[in-house]
């Protein structure tokens, strides 16, 4: 419950704010959070991230292993579309090929 008012509470923030999303998400989760951690295994602390979060971390040791989690995954998004927006270009130039030849063929 914590984390999910962490997020709602951050996309409340971020009407008014300039800072990352993330950013605002630390802060909202350091308003309502008591004595949860970052590190704890209801929020980040579990077993996908076991090897770079362990359960005595505190928040300021947590978040840029987030932060760098994150950047991770979107480096890993934006590959995965240029990759196969390449795989699409040559599937693209042989369809319009086709295309030609079998209108030149008509005519």
């Amino acid at each position: 419950p914590i984390f999910n008012q962490a997020l709602v509470d951050a996309e409340e923030i971020q009407k008014n704010s300039q800072n990352t999303y993330l950013e605002d998400f630390f802060v909202a989760f350091d308003a309502i959070k008591g004595d949860t951690k970052l590190a704890s295994p209801d929020i980040f602390a579990n077993r996908s991230l076991s090897e770079e979060i362990t359960f005595d971390m505190d928040d300021q040791d947590v978040q840029p292993i987030i932060k760098e989690k994150i950047d991770e995954s979107i480096v890993s998004a934006f590959e995965v579309l240029t990759r196969g927006q390449l795989l699409c270009i040559p599937m693209i130039v042989i369809g319009m090929l086709l295309i030609y030849y079998s209108y030149r063929k008509q005519n």
